[in-house]
């Protein structure tokens, strides 16, 4: 369904859930990823990771399902529509090469000089001094990642387009911007180069969402660009770090 064109309509329990999940993602996302700086155990944080995205997915489900005024084609859960799917695909996948080699380069130049050296994915555990003794639970870090892809995009920019929509009446392209910004604003913890790498994916996935009226493309670009943190950060690790150094998670 063409946002432009989209009308949804939350009322009672779903209008109460969409604002409880909509606060969430203005506010709560990033007060909790702040708490997580301070939680040890890198396995550990993949699974509350799983745990609490999975839990936000339900809900937002459970949200819809409440709300006879809003169908799954209201918060992007449809079929890309082919007559902007080419362009979308090759976006996208523009995209995903400008990011991983951009990350790369700035990743190997700390991990070089011995600084830390952050995520873009920051359930990832990375190359750093002899300080922590997480280990990588590689299972753990590549369900977190793929998850993780699906929830940023169906809260950020499903959820959070139709409520925009349906309850502040914004027109489409504005309340897919303000998704946009929501989403950069959770991000904000993250630092410099990785806020601007976080603009640039949810710019990327907006414009591929609003052509294509779905969510499959942006969450397949989010979670690719996660779980080729994970493995290349893994490798990195072990490269370019002596014995002595450990894998930790920054976060």
């Amino acid at each position: 369904m063409p946002l432009d064109v989209m009308s949804p309509s939350f009322t009672g329990v779903s209008l109460l859930l969409a604002s409880v999940l909509v606060a969430y993602a203005s506010l709560g996302e990033l007060l909790l990823a702040l708490r997580e700086r301070f939680r040890p155990g890198v396995t550990a944080y993949h699974r509350r990771s799983l745990a609490a995205q999975g839990a936000v997915i339900a809900l937002v489900l459970v949200t819809v399902a409440a709300g006879p005024g809003v169908s799954l084609a209201e918060v992007g859960i449809a079929w890309p529509r082919r007559s902007r799917l080419e362009f979308a695909v090759l976006l996208a996948a523009a995209t995903v090469a400008l990011v991983a080699t951009g990350m790369g380069v700035w990743q190997r130049r700390r991990a070089s000089s011995g600084r830390p050296v952050p995520s873009l994915f920051e359930a990832t555990p990375i190359a750093r001094g002899d300080q922590g003794d997480g280990r990588l639970d590689r299972g753990w870090a590549l369900g977190a990642a793929v998850t993780a892809g699906i929830y940023y995009e169906l809260l950020y920019r499903g959820l959070l387009i139709a409520f925009f929509i349906g309850v502040a009446g914004l027109a489409a392209d504005r309340a897919a911007l303000a998704a946009a910004a929501v989403f950069v604003l959770a991000n904000l913890h993250r630092g410099r180069v990785r806020v601007t790498a976080t603009a640039g994916l949810a710019l990327v996935s907006t414009i591929a969402y609003t052509e294509t009226s779905s969510l499959l493309i942006p969450a397949a670009v989010h979670a690719t660009v996660n779980v080729h943190d994970v493995i290349k950060l893994r490798a990195l690790a072990h490269r370019m770090t002596p014995p002595r150094l450990r894998l930790i998670v920054t976060r």
